[in-house]
C-alpha cells in the first residue's frame, strides 16, 4: 500500500540506515503521471518523501511504522522534504503545510521457514470521531497476504496470495 509495483517508473533516490536491529528508510521520488497527453510537452511533476522505521524483533517478526508525503512544488523538488527524520512531515502537516501525509504500520512474520505473511495498515486524513459517520476524509487500506517459498518442496516454486482493502 505504500508504494505499489503498478505504479509509473519515477526517478528516486533511496537511503538506507542499519543499527542493531533497527532499520531506517528515506525515499524520495520525482512523480509523473502515467499518460501520455501529447508530443513535446512536459507533464506536470509530484514529489514523494517516505520514511520507514522497522525492527526485526525476533529471527521471525519484524514490525514497522511508515510516513508518506506527497506533494506539488512548480518546478522543482523541495529541499525541505529532505530532512530525514521520521513524522517531521506529518508534524508540518499539522501546521498546515500544503501536502498530503499519510501514516502506517506494518508487521512481516515468517513461519516454518517456508512461509511468510506479511500486512500493512495505511492511514489519511483520520478523525476517529467521525469514524463510520460517511466523513469523506476517513481513509485507509489494510493489506494482508502470504508467500509460500519453495512450494511442495520444488526449488524456486514460490507461492503468493495477497487481498487488499481501500478506501
Amino acid at each position: 500500500l505504500l508504494l505499489s509495483d503498478f505504479g509509473a517508473p519515477a526517478t528516486f533516490l533511496r537511503l538506507r540506515t542499519r543499527i542493531w536491529k533497527l532499520m531506517y528508510e528515506n525515499l524520495y521520488l520525482e512523480l509523473t503521471p502515467d499518460y501520455v497527453r501529447g508530443t513535446d510537452r512536459r507533464l506536470p511533476r509530484k514529489y514523494a518523501s517516505m520514511h520507514q522505521l522497522s525492527m526485526n524483533v525476533t529471527n521471525w517478526l519484524n514490525l514497522g511504522i511508515f510516513e508518506s508525503t506527497i506533494y506539488a512544488k512548480p518546478e522543482r523538488f523541495g529541499v525541505e522534504y529532505l530532512i530525514p527524520v521520521i513524522f517531521y512531515n506529518t508534524a508540518a502537516r499539522a501546521l498546515g503545510a500544503d501536502q498530503k501525509t499519510s501514516l502506517g504500520i506494518n508487521f512481516k512474520v515468517i513461519a516454518l521457514n517456508h512461509l511468510q505473511v506479511y500486512g500493512q495498515g495505511y492511514f489519511d486524513q483520520l478523525k476517529l470521531s467521525d469514524l463510520g459517520n460517511g466523513y469523506w476524509g476517513n481513509q485507509f487500506g489494510v493489506q494482508l497476504g502470504a508467500k509460500y517459498f519453495n512450494a511442495f518442496t520444488l526449488a524456486n516454486l514460490d507461492l503468493q496470495g495477497e487481498a487488499n482493502l481501500a478506501r
